[in-house]
C-alpha cells in the first residue's frame, strides 16, 4: 500500500518542478493557466475571432474579480500584455507570483511623489502597442464592489493619444464571475465558501475599434487628434 507520505511528497516535488520550469520558460505557463481555468470553471469564449491577428489591439474588459486576467489570459487568441498598478509589486508576496508574469506585464507608477513617472507608464503601454502586442487594461482602475462597472478613467484616451499606428479597441466582457469566491459579490472576496462546483464564467470580446493613425503635424505645431470611446 502506497505511504500517504510518499504521495505528498511527489505531490510536492511535481508542483516545485512545474513552478521552476514556468519561470524559466515563459511559453509553458500558458497551458498550465489553461488547465487551472478549466479546473476552476466550466469555460466558454465567444467571438475569439474579433481579437486581430497582427497588429497592437488594446483589450479593455470590465473587472469583478482577482482572476480577470486569469480568463482573459486564456481566452484572448495572442499572447497578452496586462497592465499593473505599481503598488503590486511592492508586495513581496504578490512580487514572487508576478515574477512568473514578467514577460507579460507593463508597470503605471503610482507614486504621487514623481508627477512624470505616470506619462512615462503611458508611454510604455503605447511603445507595446505600437510594437504589434496584445495589451489588456481594466479602465475602471479597481475591482466593482456592486457588481456594476465604475467609470472610466482617462488612461486609455490619453494612451491612444500616444500611439503612432493603427490600434485596435476590443471592449470586452466576463460573465459568471461575480458572487464568486474572487469577487466582492455575496460576501467578503475571499472569505466565504463557493456556491457552485466549476461554476460557468464565459469571456465575450466586442467588436474592434480602429482607431486611425494620427495625421502629421502641422507646420505650425497646431496638429490636433481627437479621439473619443
Amino acid at each position: 500500500m502506497t505511504d500517504p507520505a510518499d504521495v505528498a511528497l511527489a505531490l510536492v516535488a511535481i508542483l516545485v518542478l512545474g513552478g521552476a520550469l514556468t519561470w524559466a520558460l515563459p511559453s509553458l505557463l500558458r497551458p498550465v493557466l489553461w488547465l487551472v481555468a478549466n479546473g476552476l470553471y466550466r469555460f466558454t469564449v465567444y467571438h475569439r475571432s474579433r481579437v486581430p491577428a497582427q497588429g497592437g489591439v488594446l483589450v479593455i474588459p470590465n473587472h469583478v474579480s482577482y482572476v480577470d486576467w486569469l480568463v482573459l489570459w486564456v481566452a484572448c487568441p495572442r499572447p497578452v500584455t496586462f497592465v499593473l498598478w505599481g503598488r503590486y509589486y511592492r508586495n513581496p508576496i504578490l512580487r514572487l507570483f508576478l515574477s512568473w508574469a514578467r514577460r507579460n506585464t507593463v508597470r503605471v507608477a503610482d507614486h504621487t511623489t514623481h508627477p512624470h513617472a505616470v506619462n512615462s507608464s503611458l508611454k510604455q503601454i503605447a511603445a507595446a502597442l505600437d510594437a504589434g502586442c496584445v495589451v489588456v487594461m481594466f479602465p475602471e482602475g479597481a475591482l466593482t464592489r456592486t457588481g456594476n462597472m465604475l467609470p472610466f478613467g482617462r488612461g486609455i484616451e490619453r494612451i491612444l493619444k500616444l500611439v503612432t499606428t493603427d490600434v485596435a479597441v476590443v471592449p470586452t466582457c466576463t460573465a459568471g464571475l461575480w458572487n464568486g469566491f474572487f469577487s466582492h459579490g455575496a460576501g467578503r472576496i475571499l472569505w466565504k465558501w463557493p456556491k457552485a462546483f466549476r461554476p460557468r464564467v464565459s469571456v465575450l470580446f466586442g467588436e474592434a475599434i480602429k482607431m486611425p493613425t494620427p495625421p502629421p503635424p502641422s507646420p505650425k505645431g497646431r496638429g490636433r487628434r481627437n479621439l473619443t470611446l
